[in-house]
């Protein structure tokens, strides 16, 4: 029983295939039962890349405002490599 979907690398795929894609994905998750379902993405970009593909998505220019970046929502969140590379090597060295 699957209640969730993990994208690797999903920088390397363009924002509109998401913003298609994902709801399609959530809408046949729930057509099978699946109302928590959960997608995320394994992320090695900067903070503000990172923001643009979870959520609705927002840019630079969006922050302080109650805007996003059209269309639906994409992925739920994901793993910010970066922030946990230095975060296991704070802790391990």
């Amino acid at each position: 029983d699957v209640d969730g979907f993990r994208g690797d690398t999903p920088m390397q795929v363009p924002l509109s295939f998401f913003k298609a894609w994902a709801p399609a994905v959530r809408d046949f998750a729930k057509s099978l039962g699946k109302d928590r379902f959960g997608m995320f993405g394994e992320f090695y970009v900067t903070p503000a890349r990172y923001a643009t593909m979870t959520g609705r998505g927002r840019d630079n220019a969006m922050y302080d405002t109650d805007t996003f970046i059209e269309g639906p929502a994409t992925l739920k969140g994901g793993i910010v490599y970066s922030y946990y590379w230095y975060t296991f090597t704070a802790m391990v060295y």
